[in-house]
């Protein structure tokens, strides 16, 4: 095998870890309110000190497409909630499996005044999280400042 051989080789190989590592690696790790604007964690804080509101809707609703590579740990972290917290009221939707999911995905970005949301998201009351970070860093403060106002 010749140097240009291989040198191709490691080129064409270079080019798809970087690809693949890209798509990958989470869209996008947002905190979102009712009225669309994005809070930080320290504004999400700020917002569960004060009790939680009323809200319009009366359920949590988990948004995830099986395929995305970020939507896999976000799941798999809410399956091991809801297993450790039976009591946990979480309704999940796979946005992949029919026409009515991906309707109420985008019911619910419509809603939250969003122009563009990402899987896999959250939404409790008027508060979402999206992708997995977040979902496993503030699920359980959101969840539990929320939940008994349903």
């Amino acid at each position: 095998m010749n140097n240009l051989a291989i040198y191709t080789k490691i080129k064409i190989f270079t080019f798809l870890f970087v690809t693949l590592s890209i798509l990958i690696i989470s869209a996008s790790a947002t905190i979102f309110t009712e009225n669309g604007d994005e809070i930080d964690a320290d504004g999400l804080h700020r917002l569960i000190a004060d009790d939680a509101p009323e809200y319009s809707t009366d359920s949590i609703v988990f948004f995830y497409d099986p395929e995305c590579g970020s939507c896999i740990p976000a799941h798999e972290y809410l399956e091991s909630y809801i297993e450790e917290n039976p009591d946990t009221l979480v309704i999940i939707h796979n946005i992949d499996n029919s026409q009515e999911d991906w309707d109420l995905f985008n019911e619910f970005k419509n809603t939250f005044n969003r122009e563009k949301v990402f899987v896999p998201v959250i939404y409790i009351g008027p508060v979402a999280l999206e992708g997995h970070e977040d979902i496993e860093a503030y699920f359980n403060d959101v969840y539990a400042w929320y939940a008994p106002k349903i």
